[in-house]
């Protein structure tokens, strides 16, 4: 969980993950690897391969994949927990380069931005998002 690269992932069903979250899983695993140098692999490698939809082969009964897939549920649902607690909760609080950086999805490594890049941002959101912060409501613009 403390080497995956996003909140989580989203496998829902009894697909294969994605292609997106093959990579994230598999990055984990290896980075996780790798800084254990000398853990049996087999456990980790296990985990990868459950979260991405590689079931072992005593899992071919349908009730076993069942439960291996409501853990994989479960496990997702505590990722963005543990990635708040571990990153924003921690490392943002102790790094107050620029404090307005270090909400959720911030990223303190990147500082500013030009102005024609605000621009292209807003009107890019205003297409998206008509109905978003901006344009403001008529009983607030007056």
């Amino acid at each position: 969980m403390a080497n995956l690269s996003v909140y989580r992932t989203y496998r829902r069903n009894e697909e294969p993950a994605n292609a997106a979250d093959r990579l994230v899983a598999e990055e984990a695993c290896a980075q996780a690897l790798a800084g254990n140098p000398r853990s049996d692999p087999q456990p980790l490698q296990f985990v990868r391969d459950v979260l991405i939809g590689k079931y072992p082969d005593g899992a071919t009964l349908e009730s076993a994949r069942a439960r291996l897939l409501n853990w994989v549920l479960t496990f997702q649902q505590y990722t963005g927990a543990v990635m708040a607690k571990s990153v924003e909760d921690t490392a943002y609080y102790t790094f107050c380069r620029f404090i307005a950086l270090n909400e959720v999805g911030g990223d303190p490594g990147t500082f500013g931005g030009s102005v024609d890049g605000y621009h292209r941002t807003n009107a890019s959101r205003s297409s998206s998002a008509p109905m978003g912060c901006w344009p403001l409501p008529p009983m607030i613009r007056n």
